[in-house]
């Protein structure tokens, strides 16, 4: 029984995952399409943060992370498209 639950990934690491999913998403050519579905992943990202929360399990440093830092990452990812295509 606890080697099943070894084996399962934690809801940290996941949020984690998605969190850098929607970072990547960001930093593709198109801006539009990709920033709703980084957006979505971000907020699942968030809501995993929550959840976390409110079992008392941590999640407040993913889901401030995810607060502040995904507007940065989606401002670098549109100038790189923006120099990439303003040439």
């Amino acid at each position: 029984m606890e080697q099943a639950q070894a084996l399962q990934p934690s809801k940290s690491k996941s949020g984690w995952i998605l969190l850098l999913i929607g970072w990547a998403f960001f930093f593709t050519p198109l801006p539009i399409v990709t920033t709703f579905i980084g957006g979505i992943f971000i907020l699942i990202a968030m809501l995993i943060a929550l959840m976390q929360m409110q079992r008392k399990e941590g999640g407040l440093g993913l889901l401030l992370i995810a607060i502040f830092g995904s507007p940065v990452m989606w401002l670098v990812g549109l100038f790189v498209a923006v120099s990439m295509f303003g040439k």
